[in-house]
């Protein structure tokens, strides 16, 4: 068993009140993660899950061969979320 998580974002918190305002963007930004006012705006996270199994069977001693046989699996399960944050100043003032 195996899992491996990989995170990539400005603050861990997508509601951290230190992301830009996005109340005086006119426009639209020259990508999806990257926003006006030089904040990374994307917001990743993906964790992978692995299984696997292996199985070898050797037969010995036989008078002119061996035998040989095996079995091996694995599944795989991805989670990737990516989304990117927009910000309004209405958003910042909520209670």
């Amino acid at each position: 068993h195996n899992t491996t998580k990989y995170n990539n974002y400005v603050y861990e918190d997508p509601f951290d009140s230190r992301y830009v305002s996005t109340s005086l963007i006119k426009g639209s930004p020259p990508s999806p993660s990257f926003s006006f006012g030089g904040t990374q705006m994307g917001h990743s996270e993906r964790i992978s899950f692995s299984n696997g199994g292996k199985l070898d069977v050797t037969l010995l001693n036989l008078k002119r061969h061996d035998i040989k046989f095996g079995f091996s699996s694995r599944v795989d399960d991805l989670v990737h979320r990516l989304h990117c944050k927009i910000k309004s100043h209405k958003f910042n003032n909520r209670p």
